[in-house]
């Protein structure tokens, strides 16, 4: 899947209208992965504290999340993962 985005028409022309070098390139891909894999560690774990039906010892009882909206629920958990 990353190689099929690198070797993008739209990627390429991103990078040619920003004008962005190589080393540019690739820093913000490590960016967009590190972002990327935060976001799915983040959902992994609110998924394991939801299968334990929000048990008073999972992070979202003791961090008092569990009445708020998805948004602070992500925040949350991403700010966690990271």
């Amino acid at each position: 899947m990353i190689r099929l985005f690198k070797q993008s028409k739209q990627l390429r022309h991103l990078t040619e209208f920003l004008s962005l070098t190589s080393g540019a390139t690739q820093i913000m891909g490590v960016c967009v992965t590190v972002f990327f894999m935060t976001h799915i560690v983040a959902s992994f774990w609110f998924f394991i504290a939801k299968l334990d039906d929000f048990n008073p010892d999972t992070w979202v009882v003791r961090k008092g999340v569990v009445d708020d909206d998805w948004k602070m629920q992500y925040l949350m958990a991403f700010y966690w993962a990271f």
